[in-house]
């Protein structure tokens, strides 16, 4: 995917935030029916830190076969989008408000003018914590979310969070939030071998992006400043004040890793139960990034993929009640699709910019 075919959203503060689009074609069998006719579903794919576009090649190109719609971006800080550190490595941020700010700017200006059916949120890591976030702030715009390993609260390792919260909040008030936390620095591919990986089970997958990362070095991020970590903090301080999660009334699927040592997931159960429409599930195998694991746990994920839009989200407008909890009915819409082939060629996918 040359940079070429992606485009650019420029923000008010002058930020360009690389987004991409892709469309399924015009021979897709998979729809969403209404009174109003023919609807088609858009998939909204937000990554995790220190991602990018590109290392999601193989999931968009599933979705695609699906029928949906396809909207991405790289968060501000990382990707191709514009950096917030001289060192472009940092993994930065000011407050969790900016990148919501450009994600509602995305929404208005790209996705919600070119959705013609429910927009369905597809959030992994830190991109599902943000998810959450914007379905509380921004009511209305998205009729469904999948959270893949969310970061719901952050893993400190062997520093008790008391400490790392007071640590990096007063390392940001004396004017040094753009310095590495301790024991985080710039990102070598070639020094992080698959043995030791907390990210995913599938060698192939693992090397794909190495390779991806030493071709494209610009795409890398390395460890997160004080700065981001005392964002971070706060931002997951909003899902538990009170009210916040059960404000949000759109169906939530969590899909959690089993194995997980990247994200913090003791208070997983305690979040879903916030959520007035949540449904929890753990994937006992998985590492950290699902969308990255072997085919035996990725096909489980579109299996539940699947069922929770076909059950929660590409019901009738009728069969909700008014409230926005579902109801039960034994005429539900259902879906007819293409199902996937698990295509690991990082060259296939074009956005259609």
């Amino acid at each position: 995917m040359a940079s070429s075919e992606y485009n650019y959203m420029t923000t008010k503060d002058g930020a360009k935030i690389r987004i991409a689009h892709w469309s399924p074609g015009s021979d897709s069998n998979t729809y969403y029916r209404d009174d109003a006719g023919r609807l088609q579903p858009t998939v909204l794919l937000l990554q995790g830190r220190a991602s990018f576009i590109e290392k999601f090649d193989e999931i968009v190109d599933a979705l695609l076969n699906r029928g949906y719609s396809v909207w991405a971006l790289d968060w501000r800080g990382q990707g191709v989008s514009t950096r917030l550190t001289e060192n472009r490595q940092k993994g930065h941020i000011d407050s969790y408000e900016t990148y919501i700010t450009d994600l509602n700017q995305f929404l208005t200006e790209y996705v919600l003018p070119d959705a013609n059916g429910p927009i369905i949120a597809l959030g992994q890591s830190m991109g599902g914590h943000l998810v959450l976030r914007y379905l509380h702030d921004y009511p209305g715009h998205i009729s469904g979310a999948i959270l893949t390993a969310p970061m719901l609260d952050v893993n400190t390792g062997g520093y008790p969070k008391g400490i790392a919260k007071f640590l990096a909040k007063f390392t940001n008030k004396i004017g040094l939030g753009e310095n590495y936390i301790f024991g985080h620095g710039d990102f070598l591919p070639t020094k992080e071998p698959y043995e030791d990986n907390f990210l995913t089970h599938d060698r192939e997958r693992f090397f794909k992006l190495k390779r991806l990362q030493m071709e494209h070095p610009h795409l890398i991020i390395g460890g997160v400043t004080f700065g981001w970590l005392d964002a971070t903090f706060e931002s997951i301080a909003k899902l538990s004040q009170p009210g916040y999660l059960q404000d949000i009334k759109v169906p939530v699927l969590i899909l959690a890793a089993g194995e997980e040592q990247v994200v913090d997931n003791s208070g997983i159960q305690r979040i879903c139960d916030m959520l007035p429409q949540c449904h929890l599930k753990v994937y006992e195998n998985a590492r950290h990034q699902i969308l990255s694991e072997v085919d035996e746990i990725l096909k489980q994920f579109w299996n539940d993929f699947d069922h929770f839009i076909d059950e929660q989200i590409l019901r009738q407008p009728q069969n909700r009640s008014t409230e926005g909890r579902l109801i039960e009915s034994a005429q539900l819409t259902r879906m007819e699709r293409r199902r996937p082939t698990l295509s690991k060629d990082i060259n296939r996918l074009k956005p259609n910019f």
